[in-house]
This record gives C-alpha cells, structure tokens and sequence, in this order.
C-alpha cells in the first residue's frame, strides 16, 4: 500500500499520524534516482524526497496491535550520510457497534398495576470495543407499544443516556384488547447518536390477576352455530326423523327442537328420557388459565324451569362441562312449546358471568294431509313451438294440522285422460305447481274435448306412497283453448319482376297470396311491407296482396330491390309469415352526361394562345344500352362574349378511345390583375334516344407571375384564443401591397427591430405564428420584405394583433348562419382584387348588421368563426355570439337573425302588422287572410321594425340556413335519427384575407345518426349537463348532481313552469330529430282557446331554398285538444273528443308519440278510458275514444326535421303565405292564457324559466301559487314541498324524505338486511286504472325488489318512482331525465290492477313461507335502506319507526332496522400517507382530505380548485384557497355573504326581490283587512294593478289596457280572507315593471286620481294583475334597465346600482330603450 507522505531528508524529526487502516509494516523507497538502496546522487539538485510504504497484515489486527511506529531513515552519498527518525501514530476509527451486555432482555410486571408510573422495569447497558474514543452511547426503542409519532401514546420509554427502561402506563394482560407479552427493540448509538447502531431485543411478560369474570360470548344464543347435534325422535309409526341444531356465530339465540307428547312414547324414545343431552353452553374467560383458578370455570344454572305436576326443575347442568339435560321425561309441546333457561359461569375468583338458552319442542308429523278442494277446475292455452312454458297453469292447495309439512305431489298414472301430459311440484311455500309436461295440440280432436286426471299429496318425504293415512287425492278437469299456432303460408314466397325505371306511379307488379291454417284456413290476412327492406316507401301492398309502385324508381340509385312482404294473421298474438319480391329495374336514358371531373386547368399570364386542356365526360345510364357515349362537346352559345372571344373549344369524336372529346385553347393572353377565373359553359350531349345534353362550367384559372413591385403594407389578425388554451398558432403571412399573389418564392421576411418574445416568423413564407400562452390585448410588430426578382429590400409592412379570449360559455350559446357562394377569405377580405379601394370587410358589416338586429352595442358581438365547409361551389359557416352581462342564447340569436335575413314582398304590410298569427284550417288561405283578433298582432315588438334593413341586401350574401343543422335535411346524412353534436377544438381556424387574417374558434358540427336524448355512452360531468338557473352541478362517483336554488325544481334545476296571459309566447331550442318520439306537456287554463306549442317555419322560404316544411301544433280549439303534424309531405290532424272540455282550471297532461309512420294523441294518459275487464276472462273492452286518438303521417317523409325556435304559449313569426309550405291544415295560433310546466321530449326536460325570447310570459305559474299561498293547508307547503293546485284548490306534494299535510314531518329510513320484507294492508282502494308508486332508496347492492304491488292473479307491476296508467309506465329515478327515465306507452291487454290490500302489497321483496316458522324473500332487497314509500299519493308505514298511517299498516315484517346506519367500513383500515379513510356508506376509499383531490400520478393529494364548480353568486370573484378554507368569494357592490348570495346596502340587510314582493303583498293584505270598503261605485282606476300583464323583463309598457282601471268594483269583501297570510318567494314579474305602469297609471289625466289600496292584492283565476309572489322572475335573458330607480329618491340609488349590473341579461327586445 503506498504513500502515506513524502518528505524531504532534512536533520530533524518528522512526525506521521496514520489511521488503523490495517498498518503493520512501513518501508521506505526514494522517489527519485536509481539508487534502490536511498543513496543519493551529487548532481541532484534538490534534496531527495522519500514515501512511506506500508504492508497490511494478513489478519486485520490494525489499531489493536501497534499504536505507534518509529522509522530510522539513513540518506549518505558514500562521502556523508545522515539520519532522521519517523515517528507514526495509528488513530482509532469507529468501525465497532455498541455492544449489549446479552441479545435479549427479559423480565416481569403485575398487569394493571398503575402505581408509582412511570416505574422502572429494566436497566440495559451496551459498551463500544473503540477503547481509545468517547464513550457517548444514546437509547431508543422501537416496537411494540413504543409510538415515536405520538409519544402520548406510549407504554414504555427509556432513558436515553442511562439506559433505563420504564413503563409509562397500567398494562392490561387479558384479551381482546391486552397481550400477555410485549416485545420491543432496544437500539444504543454510540459518537452521540450520529455513529453506528447495535441494537437488543426487549421481552416483558404480564402476570396476571383475576380481572376478568366469565362472559358467554352471545348474551342469548338462538341457532345456526357450527356444531349440530342430532336429535332423533320416534313417533307413533315409527318413521325416524332427525331435527338438527346449529349453534352458529354471530347469532344470539340457538333454538333447540325437541318432540312433543312424550308421555305418549316413554317406552320407545329414548330422546324423551330424563338425561337426555340437550346443549353445550360455553364460557371464557381470558385471565390465565396457567394463573391458579383464575380461568377456571364452574356452570350452574340460576333460573331454571319448574314442572308443575311434580315441582322439579326440567333441566340441569353439569359444572364443569356446561352441558344442559333434561331432568324429567317426556316434554309437551302443545302445553309448552319454548323453554328459557340463565345460565351462569363462575371463575375461581368468584366473578360472573351470565347467559340464557332458550329451547323450543318441535312437532312430529301425526296429522293426515287434506286438499282444500276436491276438484280443480282450470283453463289452459295449446303450446306453441318446441319449447313448453315453464310457469305452473294451477296451483293447489293443501291443509294439515301438523306444524312443519314437506308435501310430496305426484299425478296417479292412468288416473283419467291427460295424465302423461302433465307434471306436478312441490313450490317452496308448501303449495303444488301443475305444469305441462307434453305438447298440448287443439287441433287433436283428442285434445279438444279436455283432460281430466287425479291428483295425489303426501306429508311424508321418503315412501310417502306406502303410508294411506298420510296420503290425499283430488281431481283436475282442464279445458284446453285455442290459439293462434300456424303462421299464414304463402303461395309463393318468392317472385321477381323487371320494369323499367319510368314505369308510372300506382302500376301494379305482382300479387301475393297467403293463407291462414288456423281456423280451416278462414282466417283472414293482412299485408304490409318490412320499411326497412323499402327505406324509401317506393312500393305498397293493398289488402289483396297487390304491390304496386307509389314513388318514381331510379336505376342509378338503386338498380335491384328487394322488398319483404309481410303476410299478418288476426290471432292473438299475431302469427307473420315473410316472402320477397325482387324488382329488376332496367335503365332508360333519364340522365344528361357531365364533366369527367372538375376541371380547373391553370393558364399563365402574359403567354400566347395555346391549347389549354382535353376534357372528357361520364354519363350515369347503362353504357350497354347506347344511353351514354359517344359523346359530343361544343361550347355554350349563351356564353359571355368575353368567353367566346377568349377560349375555344373543339370536338374531337375519336378521343378517349372513342368516347369523345374536346380540347380547349385560349385565344388571347390574360392578365390575372385583370381577371383571375374564366368561366367556360361547355354543352355535353349523348347518344342515347331521346338524347340528352347538360351545360357543364369549366373554370381556366390565370397563373401569375412576378410583374409588379410591392409596397408598404399593413394588416390586421383578430385572434379569438378558446379558453386561453391555443397551442401554437398560425395568424397569417405578412402583407404588402403587391397586385401578385403567386410570387411567394421570390420573396424573404424579416424582423424589422428585435423578434418579439411571443411571436414566431417563417422567413421564406412570411407565416406569424402566436406562440402558445399569449395573453389577451393587441400586439405591434414590425417586419421587412425582400423581393428577390424585382430587387426589391427592406419594404416596412406592420401587423397589428389583436388577442381576444373565448370562454366555453359563448361557443355554446352561439348563433350560427351558412353562406353560399362566398368562401372563408370572401368573407374577410377588405381589399377588392378588382380595385385596391378599401371597404369594410363582409365580416365586419355583418357584426354591424347583427348589432342592430340584436338591439345591443357592435363591441359586445363577436363574430369568432368563419370555416370554409365546401370549396365548389364555396359554402362557408359563421358563428357569432353576443354578451352583454350574460351572453344571449342560440335560439336567440339564431331566430332573430332568421326573421330579418332577406326582405320579402310583405314589406310594406311588415312596417304595420309584421308578426301575425298563423290562420285557421283548410281550404289554404293565408296568413294575412286568416289572421284572427286576439292573435300576435303587433304588441310594440320592434325586432322587425319600420325602416329596419336586411341582413343578405345590406351585407351582400346568401344565407342558406340560420342555426347550423346536418340533420335538417332528410336522409342526407342519416337514414335514421338524427342528432347535432359540436366539437370544439384547441387548435384555431385561419382565415387570412391579405390585409386581415381571422384565426378563429374551430367548431365543427357532426351529425350523429343516433337519438341524442336517448344515447348514454358518454359519461354525465357538469360539462355535458349543467345545472340551469344558477344550480350548483357536482361530480360524484356516479355522475353529476345539482344543488338547486328555490323555485327551480328540475333535476338539473329547470324551471318547469311557465304562465301565459293570452297575448305572448316564448322561444325555447328546437325539438330534436329521433325516429321513435314522445312529447308531453301539462298545462291549467280557463279559456277554450290557446295555442301550447308550435315548432316550425317563422319566415318565409327563399326562391332557391330547398323547402322544409315540417312543424308540430298543438293547442286547445273549443276546449277539446288539437295536434297538427307534417314531416314535409304531408300535415296528419288529430283531434281527441274528451268527456268535458280541458279548459275547467285544472291540471291536464298531453303526450304525444310518433315514429316513421304513425302518430298518436293521448290526453291524460287515458284515464277517461272505459275499461272492462270480465272475471269470466272474455275479451277486455276498451274504450279510448274519448282521450286517445290515432293517426298516419302522408307519405313519403319519415321524420320532423326543424331548426327554429319551438314556441310555447304563442307564435311569433314574421307574416308569410302557408301556402308555400304546401299545408293541408294550419294551427289557428291564438294565445295561450294559462300555465303550461313539465314540457318533456324524449326524456329531456325544457327549462321553461328561462327562454331565449318571451312576450307576455313570466316563470311560475302566479294565478295557482295565489291560491296556494292563502290556503291554510299549503302555506308552508314550500317548505319542503311543492303546491301543485289547480285555480280552485291547493295540493301539497312533499318532497321526498318529507310528509305530513303541510310537509313539516321528516320521514324516518329503514334498513333491510337478509331476508328482510314488510308485508301491507291497505286501508284504502287503489285506483284501478291508475298507480302512482314513489319511494327513496340507498343500496350497494345490484339486485332486489323494492316494492311490489299485485292483485291476486299476481301481476306485478312497478319498482321505484313509477306512474301507471292502464298497461302504460313511466319509470323515474332521481327527477326521471335522460338515462334516469323509461316508459311503455302502449295500451295493450290488461288495464286494470286490482290491488289484493291484504297479501298483494310489499317492501324488498316477497316472503313465502316455507314452513309454520321458516320462510323465503324471493328478490331479496338487503343490504340496503328504504324511505318514503308512497302509494298513489299515500304515504305507507315503514317499521321499525312507523307501523301504520292513516293509509295502511305493516302486518309482517322482518330482519329490519331503524335509519340507515353505514356498516363503518374504516374502522379498521390504514391508507397509505397522505390518504385518509372516506366512509362512502357501506364502503370506504382512500382518498384525499377534503379541498384536496388526487395528484394525476396517483400517488399524492393537490389542492382542489373549488373554483372550477363557479360557488360564487351573482357575479361575485372566487379565489381558491389552501384546502383548509377551500374558497373565498369577493362580492361585487351590494352583495355579501359566503357564496355572495346575499344583498345588502352598506352595512344593512337589504332583501332580495322576492323577499320585497312577499313583504309588499303581507302589508297590503294587512292594509285590505283594515280599510273600509268603498260603495260598489268608487272609483278603482288609481290601484296599482299589472296593467298589461305581459311578463317580468318585458320592454313593451305602452300595451296596457286600461280597461281594468275604468270598470267598477263591486264589493268583495266577501273574498277577503279572513287569516293575514304572507307568501313565500316565488318567481313573478320585474319590480320595473310594476312600479313603471304605475307611474303611467298616475299620469292619466283622464281619471280622477283617486287612491286606494283595496285591490293591490287583487290576483288569482281570471285577473289581469301581475302576482307580486312572482316578483323577482325576469329570464335568463331579459333585458332591464334600473335607471328609473333614480327617480324614487336617494335611498333607491344603491339599490338600482346593484341591480344595474345585470340589466342586460334578459331574453326580451329592448329596442324600445335605446
């Protein structure tokens, strides 16, 4: 080993101290030189150095065997030498653990002992083999009872520099919370704690005491343990029968079955003898059992049972083993059938324990069996096909005496006729099941007649049929029925047909035959034929099987069909039989030959004439018929002269191998600043007979070349970034002027000063690229161009950027228009290629044009997309948006800008009547004919005002469509439903128009062919439903929910109900397209006539618009319902004759259902139907004339395609001819004057609370909620419920968890655990036609009957919230939306549910007994809880809280518990850190605290941005905070608490609107009590009454009709009520509106101005007042404006600054304000 140090020969000492490194022998060599022996040369120039070598030793002794050395080292040159001496010391390292004195320390405590702690229990002691360093040892434990997280909870510590080992507190020894040993380490480091570590183990034992007194483990045992013991018993006939008993674990009761009248056999059964072994109970004690008698156990028996004839106790118990026997004999069932014995277990320190046995005598079976009937008589259906039915077709019956019967069933072999064809089975409830065994045929004249055959019981399990006394027998006659088993035969299932493709509509080409077996072959048939085999309904089949053509065929669409016809028997079911008829359709020449391709040839500038391109064509018709080639070309005659003077174009009849050709040539040279495109209109023309010719356009584009030089320029980017989230982004290349567009290459781009830090430039193509996170505002940037051909440099060009962000919420609430003829660039470009004069862009005009239309500022319209869709010929899609304090909705947006996009010949009518009502029915008059008083006149609306101009005149486009639908069309996309969906992407859409570049939203909308409201694959998030009208949406594990604010009452918070005055309407998103559709709606009126819904045409169609003519109507004609339906061939009328007019104030459901072809009109869901259903089982009758009516859509179109606003309570829409859209019969349109709420189509509610346009209409429904809020029994309803009266009489419904009459009584849940039920008996007569079924359920479970109702023939009908209407059910779960909703609306079979009150009405399933005491649940509901149940409106007990109401009671029920306790799943789980244990009911996660969510790898917790969920109100700022507070809301001016919610002006309390409008209505009810009446004659005109009644947020105050004011006011004192009664907040209408027409009234100097309060209250049924419940209602979108709070006095001032910030967001014009 080398060099310790190297020194130089010097006379002196030198000194080396080295480590123990295993030194044992030292050398020395010299450095330098050659002498190996340290000579040292003369001509050295320095002194010689030498190095210490040293040798380790072979056995590592190191430091323990030299501590020092000593080196003599001798340098001489032969002449001189001298000598010097090296003195080395060996340092010690600390290379040896402390050491303990033994591996393992042992002693013993007393447990319990808490005295004198902390006490010392043991001295350690650990010594280091490294003698010459400090001695600095430090302990510490780990293990057993040592928590070094938590030293509070600690049993031992130790003395960390003495060693000394304590125990901190009282040990206990004995189980189950002590250990009789604790085991631990103790650790010793020496160098102060910071060197190496030995460690000892640590062993205490506990001595025991006697602490513990014998314990039972079940207080009370009852059964199913895992010992059994056999008890076998002997009856009378000496049959064995064993009864066995499980003790089992975790239950507390072990029944004990013995035999009865023992008396009776003592000399036989040895079971009933005294000392007969009955069970074994068992003690423990968990002292130590090595302790003395601390563990030993003594049994005897405390309270005993008594024999009465003989005073001796019946039991005893053997001490030491615990074992009960029987001390007398023969035990007696009937005198006692349950025995109850304590038995108590002592240890040797007399403590004691306590526990009870209870023993039950079981019956023997010595009682015959007996039918209850002595002949079964029963009906039964002939089996059809191979499979026979499983269900029984009887069940029987059977009665003995005995307790516990297992019946054995058989048919006695050669009993009578039908015995081999039939089978019988014991059911778990004891009962028989008779089912088929063989093949039952009606038509075996065998058969017809019958069967009749014996029956026979035994009670006995083995050789029952040896035994006569425990056998019985009956008879079963059968009749056996009819049915429909033969399918109808066709005389030939196949036939072909070739016709040619012009044959005429309505020729025949076939005739099919079939025939019915059934019956001899008299049954009649009925044809149809399979649509999906005829998509397009070219072919029908008469009742004689005669298929003809009903649409025009075309060979080139579909050159073979094949059509499956449908042969329909009259059975029950009907039984089908299929066949084909395929039709060959052969080609005529109906098809005029076109262009190959699309010929865009390029032809440079500047360059002489010159033979352009060859060109060829195609045709569609069959070549092999001569309809195609060869063809001839020729240019157009009509052809611009310029064309004809310019190009030429030659025939050439041998081209393209005979097919002909043309070759075009150009007879000039062009310049492409002039003209960049020539089109050239070419005529093809075949040789097919008769020919046909077709003008074709070729388009010859100018190239161009470098010819000009460029000039300064200057452009302009707007970005639009989504979200702030653009990637990196293309804005557009730089732009200078320069009148040549194809000299890219010649030119390069640089910056003009420094690159800016967040834009990027491509040099060679002059493209800005936005780098990703750029903010918003506007950016300057300065570049410079060269151009290499013209020897052009540095020419300055600018660009301005101007960054806008885009947030989720105004793609989503976008309108959308598509232009045709114009591409992407058309639409941006400012600079015209004919003239470099500068104009506004179209883009720009139309954001202008929109402003005016919109009624609102140009700054707050955003046109943010533009996308080329379609390139030849170019259609380009728009998107705008429009916000003000809130953003406008599409149906908005879009039908606004539809009703102003061209101007029609009506414009002079327009300025005077522009929006009139649609007129009534046929013979086609139009709707300026036809338009009725009453009807949408003009109300001061100014969307379509006087002198107002037109979107596609004034900004020079043609728009083809408002509101972007890929659906809207028929079979253009889909052949099925049809749904929109909008896909948003990051990445931005450029448009770069030269001197502007847009890069705008990309957003694509696709059409889905799929019923939208029906398909659930994608997951539900706050994103895909949002929670309306300021819920809050939160995501759980299972999907979202909403917390709703009051008043909002949908599941996702809609408004669900709307209020009408006779003269408005409102806007809502179109009905969607599916080829299966249900709509329903409720509604409350008056008055006879009204209008409920309308989607449809508003506007006119466009000359060269393809026409869709599709719309829905339904409304209320003389009292009776009327609905109007047109897929665009055709409208269908449907009107139901109800039994009393639907106009009586009160409520009334419509639903409407249609497919393809057929549509349906229910009212009520049926319940006017009569119905009978005969016990005889004859034919049910069914009668629903009176609320169904049924009908079939004309031919050909299939489905209701529209895109315009679907209009509730009224039309709007412009006055246009119905007569262009072809209708048979138009909707009437005059105003709804009622409430309308629930409007559903296809399972998707509407938010009616908040439309995108409204008129006269306020959320709520004002005239019921008056009549709530003053009767008695529903003022508090609102509490927790919802008062769903009619005009006359109020109804509280509770909300669930509530009931009571007002809804003030919180329900109580039920577990149900294994085998659990409640059985009811009803104390009222359900509805037979009719079941309303709802109740609250929690469970982990995914299987189990909730609620079960039948009669007594058992059909069962409805789980969960379910509403029954005759064979009709619609399922809800939680608010029933979306893929919460299901139904079956169909009116087929039994109608009728006689409920059974006493055994047909259950709660988790269905319990049938399968002995006295034994029973089963069949679709056992466990491990979950019940609440809530409610049957037909009723409230049902549910045990153990509540066993009966006024409706029912709970006769049976079982294994229940009361509330719904979780099974506290963390009690002993450990997450890993930082997780924490979440108690989710009846499981747990480990999961993050709360404000804390998931890091994305899984492994940790972040903060959770509370944010994202928008918790603050009204505006307010949300600042997320550390998960401790979560979240911070900064209220604007006027706002305060938590989430903002709040409204105060400066430090006081202010009241919502609302909260004013209950206060308001509470005085004045409180000043009409105590204000004498005036005469009958007084004049009332001065009261402060909703003059015009027309709806909060409404800008019309000028429509109010005075009439009100001017009529007399008889005496109503009589309608006073006599209690003072403050409602609660509703929605209403705007305090502008209200307190605006009052001025107004206060300025009519017609009238006297008398004041009085007497009628402020005046509201209800048939009042034109506004409600001031429904104060604080305005829209979503509802323009207000504040201002006249000014004019009330300075204490109003705060108060309209505060409500000035959401002025603008209202859904109504405010055009009459600006």
């Amino acid at each position: 080993m080398l060099v310790i140090v190297s020194m130089r020969v010097w006379n002196q000492w030198k000194q080396l101290n080295l480590t123990n490194q295993n030194l044992v022998t030292v050398g020395v060599i010299p450095l330098s030189g050659k002498n190996t022996q340290g000579t040292i040369r003369e001509s050295s120039p320095e002194p010689p150095r030498f190095v210490a070598r040293y040798t380790p030793p072979h056995h590592g002794a190191g430091y323990r065997v030299h501590t020092k050395y000593e080196l003599k080292l001798t340098a001489s040159n032969k002449l001189k030498e001298s000598t010097t001496t090296v003195v080395i010391h060996v340092k010690d390292l600390n290379d040896n653990p402390p050491l303990f004195e033994r591996p393992t320390y042992r002693t013993q405590i007393t447990e319990e002992d808490d005295r004198n702690l902390p006490k010392r229990v043991l001295q350690v002691t650990a010594n280091d083999a490294d003698k010459d360093r400090p001695l600095d040892i430090l302990y510490f434990l780990t293990g057993q009872g040592i928590d070094s997280d938590n030293p509070a909870n600690s049993k031992f510590d130790i003395n960390r520099t003495s060693g000394e080992i304590s125990v901190l507190k009282p040990l206990d020894r004995d189980l189950p919370n002590g250990r009789p040993q604790w085991r631990f380490t103790v650790f010793a480091q020496d160098e102060g704690g910071e060197g190496l570590v030995g460690y000892a183990d640590v062993q205490v034992n506990l001595k025991d005491i006697n602490d513990n007194a014998p314990i039972f483990t079940h207080g009370t045992y009852f059964g199913n343990n895992h010992h059994s013991t056999i008890i076998i018993l002997q009856d009378h006939h000496k049959h064995k029968h064993p009864y066995r008993w499980h003790a089992g674990q975790g239950v507390k009761h072990v029944w004990l079955w013995f035999a009865s009248d023992c008396e009776v056999r003592v000399r036989i059964s040895a079971g009933c003898a005294d000392g007969m072994t009955v069970m074994t109970m068992t003690a423990i004690d968990h002292d130590d059992p090595s302790e003395g008698t601390n563990a030993r156990i003594i049994y005897s028996i405390e309270k005993n049972v008594i024999e009465e004839d003989t005073g001796s106790p019946i039991f005893e118990i053997e001490s030491d083993t615990g074992v009960i026997k029987t001390t007398v004999c023969c035990l007696d069932r009937e005198r006692t059938p349950d025995y109850s014995i304590q038995v108590v277990a002592m240890d040797g320190g007399g403590l004691k324990g306590t526990g009870t046995a209870s023993i039950r005598i079981l019956d023997i079976n010595d009682m015959p069996p007996k039918f209850t009937k002595e002949e079964w008589l029963t009906e039964v259906d002939e089996t059809d096909g191979i499979t026979l039915p499983e269900t029984p077709i009887l069940t029987v019956t059977v009665h003995d005496e005995d307790e516990i019967n297992k019946f054995q069933y058989k048919i006695v072999d050669n009993s009578g006729y039908g015995a081999d064809k039939f089978k019988i089975s014991r059911n778990n409830d004891g009962t028989g099941a008779l089912m088929i065994a063989q093949h039952l045929d009606f038509e075996d004249r065998m058969q017809t007649n019958g069967f009749r055959f014996r029956i026979q019981v035994s009670d006995l399990e083995e050789d029952g049929d040896q035994d006569s006394y425990h056998l019985a027998y009956s008879w079963v006659v059968m009749k056996l029925r009819d049915v429909n088993d033969n399918r109808p035969q066709f005389e030939r299932p196949n036939m072909e047909v070739s016709v040619d493709e012009d044959l005429e509509v309505g020729e025949s080409l076939a005739r099919f035959k079939a025939t019915d077996p059934d019956q001899g072959g008299r049954g009649v048939v009925k044809y149809s034929i399979v649509r999906t085999s005829d998509r397009r309904r070219q072919f029908c089949i008469d009742h004689e099987g005669t298929v003809a053509v009903q649409r025009s065929l075309d060979r080139e669409n579909t050159p073979k069909h094949e059509v499956k016809i449908l042969a329909v028997d009259e059975g029950v079911p009907p039984k089908t039989a299929t066949a084909t008829l395929t039709v060959i359709v052969q080609d005529i020449n109906d098809n005029a030959p076109k262009l190959l391709e699309d010929y865009r040839p390029v032809l440079l500038e500047h360059v002489p004439p010159r033979r352009i391109v060859e060109i060829t064509a195609t045709d569609e018709d069959e070549m092999s018929k001569n309809n195609g080639p060869p063809f001839t070309f020729k240019m157009d005659s009509k052809a611009d002269d310029i064309i004809r003077a310019s190009f030429k174009v030659e025939h050439n009849k041998k081209g393209a191998n005979r097919v002909g050709s043309a070759v075009v040539s150009s007879l000039r040279s062009f310049d492409r600043e002039q003209q960049k495109l020539y089109p050239i209109p070419i005529v093809i023309k075949d040789s097919g007979k008769p020919a046909r010719s077709s003008t074709n356009t070729l388009t010859v584009i100018i190239g161009d070349v470098n010819d000009h030089r460029m000039q300064p320029g200057f452009k302009d980017i707007l970005v639009y970034n989504y979200m702030n989230q653009a990637p990196d982004s293309e804005l557009g290349r730089v732009f200078v002027n320069d009148p040549d567009d194809w000299d890219l290459p010649d030119k390069k781009f640089y910056w003009k000063d420094s690159e800016h830090p967040r834009f990027r430039l491509d040099e060679d193509t002059g493209m800005i690229t936005m780098r990703h996170g750029t903010k918003e505002g506007r950016y300057h940037l300065r570049f410079k161009v060269y151009d290499r051909k013209q020897s052009q440099t540095d020419v300055p060009a600018n660009v301005t950027v101007t960054v806008r962000g885009l947030p989720h919420e105004a793609i989503i609430n976008s309108g959308s228009i598509r232009i045709a003829g114009l591409t992407d660039e058309d639409l941006v470009r400012v600079v015209d290629h004919k003239s470099p004069s500068q104009q506004a862009s179209k883009i720009n005009r139309l954001r202008g044009k929109l402003a005016d239309i919109l009624n609102t500022e140009r700054e707050n319209v955003e046109v943010f997309s533009v996308q080329l869709r379609q390139k030849h010929p170019p259609v380009t899609d728009v998107r705008f948006t429009v916000h003000r304090s809130r953003y406008y909705k599409p149906i908005r947006l879009n039908g606004l800008v539809l009703m102003h996009r061209e101007e029609v010949s009506q414009c002079s009518s327009r300025q005077t009547d522009n929006t009139k009502t649609i007129a009534s029915q046929t013979p086609q008059p139009t709707l300026r004919e036809q338009s009725i008083a009453g009807g949408l006149r003009n109300h001061g609306y100014q969307d379509l005002k006087e002198g107002s101009s037109w979107i596609e005149k004034d900004v020079g486009i043609n728009i083809t469509m408002v509101a972007i639908d890929e659906c809207l069309y028929e079979n253009q996309k889909c052949e099925e439903s049809c749904t929109n969906t909008m896909n948003i992407s990051n990445s931005p859409y450029l448009v770069d128009g030269n001197t502007t570049s847009l890069v705008g939203v990309r957003v694509d909308v696709m059409a889905e062919c799929t019923c939208g409201a029906r398909n659930f694959t994608e997951s539900e998030s706050c994103r895909t439903s949002p929670c309306y009208n300021g819920g809050r949406c939160t995501e759980g594990r299972y999907g979202s929910s909403c917390s709703c604010p009051s008043g909002s009452d949908g599941p996702r918070c809609q408004q669900t109900t709307r209020s009408f005055r006779g003269n408005g309407w409102a806007w809502y998103p179109p009905l969607t397209m599916c080829d299966n559709s249900h709509l329903s709606l409720e509604f409350i009126t008056r008055k006879e006539d009204g209008l409920l819904l309308y989607n449809g045409p508003i506007v006119s169609p466009e000359t060269e618009e393809v026409i869709v003519s599709d719309f829905i109507s339904v409304e209320l004609e003389k009292g009776l319902l009327r609905l109007l339906l047109d897929f665009g061939s055709g409208t269908v009328e449907l009107k139901v004759k109800t039994k009393g007019s639907l106009s009586d104030g009160e409520w009334h459901r419509i639903d409407v259902l249609w497919d393809t072809q057929n549509v349906r009109l229910v009212v009520d869901l049926c319940k006017s139907a009569d119905v009978e259903e005969p016990e005889d089982g004859s034919p049910l009758k069914f009668d629903d004339t009176s609320c169904q009516a049924h009908g079939t859509v004309p031919p050909f179109n299939e489905y209701l395609n529209v895109n315009t606003p679907l209009q509730i309570g009224g039309i709007h829409l412009e006055q246009f001819d119905p007569n262009m859209y072809h209708w048979q019969f138009m909707p009437v349109g005059k105003g709804f004057d009622g409430c309308i709420k629930n409007v559903f189509h296809n399972s998707k509610l509407y938010d009616l609370g908040a439309p995108g346009l409204s008129r006269a209409s306020v959320a709520g429904c004002p005239q019921t909620e008056q009549v709530c809020n003053t009767h008695e029994s529903t003022f508090r309803c609102w509490e927790h419920g919802t008062c769903v009266g009619s005009f006359s009489e109020p109804r509280c419904e509770c909300n669930p968890g509530w009931t009571g009459p007002s809804c003030l009584s919180q329900t109580v849940p039920t577990t149900f655990n294994a085998q659990s039920y409640v059985k009811y008996a009803l104390s009222f007569e359900p509805d037979h036609f009719s079941t309303q079924l709802q109740l609250r359920f929690r469970t982990r479970e995914k299987d189990g009957e909730l609620f079960r109702v039948s009669d007594q023939h058992n059909r069962e009908y409805g789980i969960l919230e379910v509403s029954r209407s005759g064979s009709t059910v619609i399922l809800q779960l939680d608010g029933g939306e979306g893929r919460r909703y299901n139904e079956t609306f169909l009116f087929e079979g039994h109608q009728w549910l006689v409920v059974d009150k006493q055994e047909g009405v259950f709660a988790g399933g269905k319990a049938e007994y399968t002995g006295v005491r034994t029973f089963e649940v069949h679709a056992d509901y466990q491990k979950g809880c019940l609440d809530d149940i409610r049957l037909d409106g009723k409230h049902l007990p549910l045990p153990p809280a509540m066993n009966g109401t006024q409706w029912g009671q709970a006769t049976m029920a079982r294994n229940l518990q009361r509330n719904c306790p979780s099974n506290k799943p963390c009690m002993n789980v450990i997450c890993p850190e930082p997780f924490e244990c979440v108690d989710t009911w009846n499981k747990f996660e480990c999961t993050c605290g709360e404000g804390q969510s998931v890091s994305a790898d899984g492994k940790g917790c972040t903060d959770k941005n509370e944010c994202l969920e928008e918790p603050c109100l009204n505006g307010g700022n949300c600042i997320n905070q550390d998960p401790r507070h979560r979240y911070r809301c900064i209220c604007p001016g006027g706002f305060w608490g938590d989430n903002c919610e709040l409204v105060q002006e400066g430090q006081t309390l202010k009241l919502g609107v609302g909260a004013l409008a209950a206060i308001l209505t509470c005085l004045l009810t409180i000043l009409k009590t105590h204000t004498k009446h005036p005469p009958p004659n007084d004049d009332v005109r001065e009261n402060i009454i909703n003059y015009a009644d027309e709806g909060g947020g409404e800008d019309d105050m000028t429509a109010f009709d005075i009439k009100p004011l001017q009529i007399p006011v008889e005496g109503n004192s009589q309608d006073l009520s006599p209690k003072i009664q403050c409602p609660h907040l509703k929605p209403g209408p705007v305090v502008e509106e209200f307190m605006e027409k009052y001025k107004r009234a206060d300025r009519d100097i017609n009238v006297p101005p008398f004041d009085d309060l007497r009628n402020y209250a005046y509201e209800g049924p048939g009042s034109v007042a506004g409600s001031l419940s429904s104060l604080p209602s305005g829209t979503d979108d509802n323009d207000h404006t504040f201002d006249y709070l000014e004019g009330w006095g300075p204490r109003f001032h705060k108060l309209g600054n505060i409500y000035r910030q959401d002025s603008e967001e209202s859904g109504e014009d405010n055009s009459e304000r600006r």
